[in-house]
C-alpha cells in the first residue's frame, strides 16, 4: 500500500483512524485519549475542529 492510498477519518468511537482508500478497511488507530474522560457533544465538536485545523495546516485531507 502506498501513502497515496492511506486516508484519515474519524472512527465511530471518536478516535482518529487510518484506512485504505481502495478497500475502506481500517489499517490503524490514532488514539486521542479522549475515551478516558466523559465527553459531551460540544467537546467532540471542538476536538474535531482542532484536528481539522491541524490537518489543514499540514496539508492532510481528513474524510
Amino acid at each position: 500500500m502506498s501513502n497515496s492510498n492511506i486516508g484519515i477519518r474519524y472512527a465511530a468511537d471518536g478516535d482518529i483512524e487510518t484506512y485504505d482508500k481502495r478497500t475502506g478497511k481500517t489499517t490503524g488507530h490514532i488514539t486521542t485519549m479522549g475515551n478516558f474522560i466523559e465527553e459531551t457533544e460540544e467537546h467532540r465538536k471542538a476536538r474535531k475542529e482542532r484536528w481539522d485545523k491541524a490537518f489543514k495546516a499540514h496539508g492532510i485531507k481528513c474524510e
